[in-house]
């Protein structure tokens, strides 16, 4: 995957830790990895709250929270997510229900490794190719 690995990780603690927080005792939260195509998908997804579809659109916005009867947090993680996301060239989506759940998306370009040689092993000679 062609992304910065500090950067990516601090999204998807932020993803994570909010879907920790907004999804209640016994709920589940989901983080998947796949491939598909040339791209490379991480979700979270919750059973929690939802967001409601009129907040939906302001989320990723500075000092916006979804929930504020929380008291805790600035309603900065998800800003900082996108602003990352934008830095890094990638993509974020995300597909909400209330009372059912959220689920945030980061699609980033996948370094195509079946084009890549593999790197030579130890102590193997590398011999020019002879026509």
């Amino acid at each position: 995957m062609l992304s910065q690995p500090i950067l990516l990780l601090g999204m998807l603690r932020n993803l994570v830790r909010n879907a920790i927080d907004y999804t209640p005792r016994g709920g589940r939260v989901l983080i998947a990895c796949r491939r598909d195509g040339p791209e490379i998908r991480i979700e979270v997804c919750d059973s929690g709250a939802g967001i409601h579809p009129d907040v939906l659109p302001h989320i990723f916005a500075a000092f916006r929270r979804s929930d504020n009867t929380r008291v805790d947090g600035l309603g900065l993680g998800l800003f900082i997510v996108k602003r990352a996301a934008d830095f890094l060239d990638h993509r974020i989506y995300v597909r909400s229900a209330v009372g059912r759940g959220s689920c945030f998306g980061v699609i980033a370009e996948s370094d195509d490794l079946s084009r890549r040689q593999a790197p030579p092993q130890p102590g193997a000679r590398v011999l020019a190719n002879q026509e």
